[in-house]
C-alpha cells in the first residue's frame, strides 16, 4: 500500500492503535479515533501494512467475546504461511 495514500485516507481522522500486537483476543489491537466502520476497516489494513511487507487478505471473521466486538483477519504471508490478527472493533462497530 502506498503510505502517502494511506495518510491521505485518514487525513481528517486522528486514528491511533492501542492494546497489543493482535496475536490473540487478549492481545488484540484496539483501533481508536475512527468515526465509522468503513474507516475502521481501512485502519486495520493500514496496521498490517505498517508491520508486514508482503501479505494478502484471506478472510475476515467477526466475533463477540465478553461483550466486545472483534475482527479477526487471516492473512497469507510470502512464505506460504498464514497469520491471524485480532482487532478490537468495539469503538466503531456498526457506526456508519
Amino acid at each position: 500500500m502506498d503510505f502517502e495514500k494511506a495518510r491521505n485516507e485518514f487525513e481528517d481522522e486522528e486514528i491511533w492503535f492501542d492494546g497489543g500486537l493482535g496475536s490473540s483476543f487478549d492481545d488484540a489491537v484496539i483501533i481508536r479515533g475512527t468515526k465509522n466502520t468503513v474507516v475502521g476497516v481501512k485502519a486495520e489494513k493500514r496496521f498490517i501494512d505498517q508491520r508486514i511487507y508482503d501479505w494478502h487478505f484471506v478472510k475476515q471473521e467477526l466475533f463477540t467475546r465478553n461483550k466486545k466486538k472483534y475482527d479477526v483477519l487471516t492473512i497469507g504471508l510470502s512464505d506460504g504461511s498464514f497469520e491471524r490478527i485480532y482487532f478490537d472493533i468495539t469503538d466503531f462497530f456498526g457506526k456508519f
